[in-house]
């Protein structure tokens, strides 16, 4: 990695920016869905549309991205992506049915799709061993941090402007855009691999265990937060407490408080307890969550799900970025990175469809007591694959 290194590192400032602004793709959006359906005069089914249309493109596109970040260089991949994403997000505001929000979100989606793993892939490029768990504990801290304050924004945005409200936050992107440019390295890669060899060296990384192992791991955690969290839960606060569009944003940013403190710690915690331990744990923390906020509690008292949620978060999400970040080679990491991106897309786009199912056919509490269960499950083949995955 020379070449790479040799023209200099990328400001940790603009690689966390890219972050936040890839988790806008739902974060603003996530708390306001009750209020674009009564908008649309749609049912609590469609709610799985609005989301599941921007992360569907992530399955197939987040792949395709990594190779050609691997081949051409990332700033050369990144920087499309976020004009891409700044452009459909901002038609978004404008649209006159759920059917064009969803195809502006479903374009929106295929710019996210190389923005979050990009961000991985160029820490991976420049940071080595423990600094490379700082950072990328710092860049999830970052994520947590967004995730912690633009639910609240959109939510607010939302009862100052209407259902459009959020979707005014995208036109940033084009400023991201231009000091990405600006910032990042010139890092076209020199190798001559061809796209054949190039899969095939990606290949023999994502069929390993450990690589295999994350990749399922992490599909089955987007499916229980995307369907449970983002799709479920804004209708119960609504329904039981009868929270505000900005109410919900702020009770969906409360877990982020916890998960950045947890997050920017992510290289004490690797260090003391190990990676495995951290993400086994996390998974449990992620079920517990879950059964709390099925049950009749008062609100006070039911925060503390979300406090867990976020607890689960911070421990979970970066250990498991960094284990196949190291994982990957230089010239294989973007495409391997982007496979691991593809299956977070695939769960974030599959937990809606169920989320929207369960709202309608069991309810919300019985929704969250069957993922719990799931979830725990989870924890338990984590705990006893833990040496399988190699996770010291």
């Amino acid at each position: 990695m020379p070449h790479l290194r040799a023209a200099g590192r990328p400001p940790q400032w603009l690689l966390f920016t890219i972050t936040i602004i890839g988790i806008t793709l739902i974060t603003p959006i996530a708390p306001v869905i009750p209020d674009i359906l009564r908008a649309f005069e749609a049912s609590e089914t469609a709610a799985g549309l609005i989301l599941g249309s921007a992360t569907a493109p992530g399955i197939v596109l987040a792949p395709v991205i990594g190779v050609l970040a691997d081949r051409h260089g990332r700033r050369r991949v990144l920087v499309p992506c976020l004009l891409v994403f700044a452009a459909a997000g901002t038609i978004s505001a404008y649209v006159p049915t759920l059917t064009w929000l969803a195809v502006a979100r479903f374009l929106q989606g295929m710019g996210a799709a190389g923005l979050i793993n990009l961000v991985v892939v160029l820490i991976g490029d420049h940071w080595d061993g423990l600094d490379r768990v700082r950072v990328i504990g710092r860049n999830s801290a970052a994520l947590t941090a967004g995730l912690a304050s633009i639910p609240t924004v959109g939510g607010f945005m939302a009862d100052a402007f209407g259902w459009r409200g959020p979707f005014y936050l995208y036109p940033i992107g084009f400023v991201v855009a231009f000091l990405a440019w600006r910032y990042l390295p010139k890092d076209r890669p020199t190798a001559s691999l061809s796209v054949r060899e190039q899969l095939r060296a990606s290949w023999v990384v994502l069929k390993t265990p450990v690589v295999a192992g994350l990749v399922f791991l992490m599909i089955g955690m987007m499916v229980a937060v995307f369907g449970l969290i983002l799709t479920v839960l804004p209708f119960h606060l609504e329904e039981e407490f009868g929270l505000s569009a900005g109410g919900r944003g702020v009770f969906l940013g409360l877990p982020s408080l916890v998960s950045f403190w947890v997050a920017l710690n992510a290289g004490r915690i690797a260090r003391r307890f190990g990676r495995g331990r951290a993400v086994t744990a996390g998974i449990f923390v992620f079920g517990l969550s879950f059964a709390v906020l099925g049950s009749p509690l008062p609100l006070m008292v039911y925060a503390l799900g979300a406090i867990l949620w976020g607890l689960a978060e911070g421990l979970v999400f970066p250990p498991t970025q960094d284990r196949v970040v190291e994982a990957a080679d230089h010239q294989s990491r973007g495409t391997v990175m982007a496979v691991w991106v593809g299956g977070l897309r695939l769960g974030q786009s599959i937990g809606p469809l169920l989320g929207g199912v369960g709202l309608v056919t069991i309810g919300a509490a019985a929704s969250f007591y069957v993922g719990s269960v799931v979830v725990f499950l989870m924890a338990l083949a984590a705990l006893v694959g833990r040496r399988r995955l190699a996770m010291p």
